[in-house]
């Protein structure tokens, strides 16, 4: 019903370029606005569209929606930013997956290259092959594949070397701590060392504190998202932010 009547709504959050502090790209967050309990997360709705097999038409409809409104914005306010799409694993492993992306880009007008999308490292578990060859054949179309999480599964380092991996994400679970000496820093370093030997963007989601992002812009971490700079916002809030143009400086 919610999918007929059009209550999922997609939130922006900018993801923040930590040399410059502009904005480069957008995490796009599917929402459900229900008449009956009000604004629903995803943790809550995802795993009930998995279970009734609904994930693929959910899905579907938040990557063509985040291409569609993200490339409006870059047509209007003349911006080359990016948006990164979380995709689920059973999504993933449909056979046409690759099949929707091309066409959510091509319905959109959104050049490939403007595109990421995130899956959890939990996926390269269970995976096996079937999910390299996706992941082969999405960036031969020039989109970004990102690894949501990285550090928090149990899948090993060999899949760094064996995917088309274009960005590491660092979970927020070793941000929470970065203001303080620990082993979370040293962590969060390694998995930036490690994604820059490997030539790959590090991203670093959660970001509350000043203290956290001075660690980060300190060990080399190319992105930022989190709190300190901004929540989650609507389309039309996210558009005045672009509209700004003077990215989050006063934030850091």
């Amino acid at each position: 019903r919610a999918l007929a009547e059009r209550e999922f709504r997609l939130r922006y959050q900018p993801i923040v370029d930590v040399a410059t502090l502009a904005v480069v790209g957008v995490e796009a967050l599917i929402a459900w606005e229900t008449p009956e309990r009000g604004l629903m997360r995803p943790a809550e709705f995802i795993p009930v569209a998995e279970q009734c097999g609904l994930i693929g038409e959910l899905g579907a409809w938040t990557l063509a929606t985040a291409c569609r409104e993200i490339q409006l914005l870059r047509r209007e306010l003349e911006l080359d930013i990016d948006v990164a799409v979380n995709i689920s694993p059973l999504q993933l492993r449909q056979a046409n997956f690759h099949e929707t992306v091309a066409q959510c880009l091509e319905a959109a007008d959104l050049p490939a290259a403007s595109l990421t999308i995130e899956v959890t490292e939990g996926i390269l578990v269970d995976g096996g092959e079937k999910t390299v060859e996706t992941f082969r054949r999405v960036r031969q179309m020039g989109v970004g594949v990102s690894i949501d999480d990285f550090g928090t599964g149990y899948s090993g380092l060999g899949y760094l070397t064996r995917l088309p991996i274009s960005k590491l994400k660092i979970d927020k679970s070793f941000v929470d701590d970065l203001a303080m000496p620990g082993h979370d820093r040293a962590v969060a370093a390694a998995i930036i060392a490690l994604g820059h030997q490997l030539h790959l963007q590090v991203v670093a989601e959660g970001v509350e504190s000043k203290a956290q992002f001075e660690f980060l812009r300190g060990e080399g971490c190319d992105a930022v998202q989190g709190y300190l700079f901004c929540q989650p916002v609507g389309l039309e809030a996210l558009r005045e932010i672009l509209l700004g143009g003077k990215g989050f400086a006063d934030a850091a």
